[in-house]
Parts: structure tokens; sequence; C-alpha cells
């Protein structure tokens, strides 16, 4: 996962524990993820997430960033398209025909095909 690739963040907790008699204090560290899975699966389009890379010792206030690329609108006046050729209804209605029968053409091949390969032979059901 894409996770794994950002340093883990170290967090320091102190627990204070009480009791009849006496009172425990401890400080642990927990390393936890800069950028989580849950992160990144939820990312939309133009989302990006990173870590600036800087001196492990030079403290700073934000490492980890979450941002978006946002599209500036421009209003353009539309032109209109050149006429590059005159079509007509029956140019149509014949590429139209042509596609369809390319297509007939495939799915019987594939149909002849698939019903002669013994391992294929079974996909098909009979309708």
């Amino acid at each position: 996962m894409g996770s794994e690739r950002f340093p883990a963040i170290t967090q320091h907790k102190t627990t204070v524990s009480t009791n009849s008699r006496d009172t425990a204090v401890s400080e642990t560290e927990h390393l936890l993820p800069a950028v989580t899975p849950a992160t990144l699966s939820t990312l939309s389009p133009g989302e990006f997430v990173g870590i600036l890379a800087d001196v492990p010792d030079t403290e700073m206030e934000l490492k980890a960033f979450h941002a978006k690329i946002r599209k500036k609108q421009v209003k353009k006046e539309l032109m209109e398209l050149p006429v590059v050729r005159e079509i007509g209804p029956n140019e149509i209605e014949d590429n139209f025909k042509g596609v369809k029968a390319q297509v007939r053409a495939l799915a019987e091949s594939e149909m002849k095909r698939i019903m002669q390969d013994p391992k294929l032979k079974g996909v098909i059901g009979k309708g």
C-alpha cells in the first residue's frame, strides 16, 4: 500500500495512574502513520498528500500536507469549428450498417472459436 512510503510520526504520551498507595507516571512514544491508508483511499481527483523533507533535528510545525489543485475557471468564447466535409443521412446510414455488420461478423467468429474449444464450450449458455 502507498501509505508505507510515508514516514511515521512519533507521538509522545504521558500517562498518570493512581491507586490507593501511590501514583505512577509513565511516558511512552508511539509511531503513528503520517498518512493513513484511509486518507489515501479517499483522495479525489486533483487531491494529493505529501511530507516535506527537512532536517530531522529541526522542529517544523507542519511537515505533512493534504491539498487540492483547483482548475481556474476562465470564460472563453467558443469558436465554431470549420466544416471539413458535408455528410448526408445516407452516408451515416451506410456507416451504421457497416459497423453493425462488422460487430455481427466479430461476434459470429468468436462464437465459432469458443464452440470449437472444449475448454470454453461450456461457457456459452443455450438460449
